[in-house]
């Protein structure tokens, strides 16, 4: 056996392995899905610390690693190949899915990882027979061709797991916002909530539920893109239960807040008849009213003219003016909506004719 490659070069690789899972599964993209598998698989006893987690899940990944070593004996140009089971099982870890609610899911992982397991110690088996007839006096430096051909292998393994890990954009920020709800940073659910294109009802009902402890439901709501109805708001039914979060933390926000939830229940059905009834029995009909409840009323007004209430708000109505200018436009659906959308996509107006 060759020396060089095990010797010196060796702690590089192991260095790289590490520095690659620990990030993975640490400090970037699949921070959250670890939070959600963990936090599931245990019935919520348990719940996954970024930092430990990582380190703990990389060290057995390492422990693996060596065992196939010792059993391959590869130790030169094929020696990255003794990774191959670690980066196989670090891209099972990482392609866990919640599309079933309240459990995590492997897809066709569950009967495929034994077989590829199968393979992968197979081919370790048939290099090492082959090493035999290497040129042993073959350079094996830091610098040789030997070593940027194991890194070559390491690097085409790194990217497998990037390439196959779960990369459903919508579930990474729901997790994200979990985790900034379940610590109280409700800026930071909101910012997330702010930066996607398409939501679900669970990160409808965070983001809710973030306004609300800030005492900003009623105004602010409709900048963002909500989804889901009405009952998007409340955690009833397992469509929209979160993970990392006891549905009892949201249910109390919204016990707190009852009325305003019930009339942003209203706006999110468009059953503005009933939202009248109700704001008119919780709120005086004046410029005291928070945004979207004025935005509705004068909604109201135009689409029910023989059951308006008197309100004037000459800012809102020129508003309204300028949207109602767009909607009736004679032009191509499409390009109305792009229009609207781009100029009062944080409307309430925006919402009730375009969900």
């Amino acid at each position: 056996m060759s020396k060089g490659i095990v010797q010196r070069p060796l702690g590089w690789f192991v260095l790289f392995f590490f520095a690659f899972s620990v990030s993975v599964t640490c400090f970037f993209f699949q921070t959250e899905l670890m939070m959600m598998a963990q936090t599931v698989l245990s019935g919520g006893a348990t719940h996954y610390v970024r930092l430990n987690g990582a380190l703990i899940i990389t060290a057995v990944l390492w422990i693996i690693q060596l065992g196939v070593f010792y059993f391959s004996k590869l130790s030169k140009r094929y020696y990255a190949v003794t990774y191959l089971p670690s980066f196989l099982l670090l891209t099972v870890l990482t392609s866990v899915d919640n599309n079933t609610p309240g459990s995590v899911g492997l897809r066709h992982w569950l009967w495929l990882t034994p077989l590829l397991l199968i393979a992968c110690f197979w081919l370790v088996r048939l290099l090492g027979k082959m090493q035999a007839f290497e040129d042993a006096t073959r350079d094996t430096g830091l610098l040789s061709g030997m070593m940027w051909e194991n890194l070559m292998q390491m690097s085409v393994m790194m990217l497998m797991v990037c390439l196959i890990a779960n990369g459903d954009d919508t579930l990474h920020r729901r997790m994200k916002m979990e985790t900034y709800y379940s610590r109280g940073d409700y800026d930071g659910v909101l910012d997330v909530m702010s930066r996607t294109t398409r939501a679900d009802a669970a990160m409808t009902m965070l983001c809710a539920a973030a306004l609300s402890e800030r005492r900003e439901l009623p105004d602010r709501l409709f900048e963002f893109p909500v989804v889901g109805g009405g009952k998007a708001l409340k955690p009833i039914g397992n469509s929209r239960k979160v993970v990392n979060i006891p549905d009892s933390i949201v249910t109390e926000t919204i016990d707190r807040n009852g009325s305003d939830y019930l009339l942003c229940q209203l706006l999110m059905d468009r059953n503005l008849p009933e939202f009248i009834d109700q704001l008119t029995a919780h709120h005086l009909i004046n410029a005291e009213l928070p945004r979207y409840y004025r935005e509705a009323v004068i909604l109201f007004n135009d689409l029910y003219p023989d059951y308006s209430i008197k309100y004037v708000d000459d800012d809102y109505m020129a508003r309204y003016k300028a949207f109602g200018g767009i909607m009736y436009q004679d032009i191509p659906e499409k390009k109305k909506m792009f229009e609207s959308h781009r100029n009062f996509s944080d409307t309430y107006w925006w919402y009730y004719y375009s969900y």
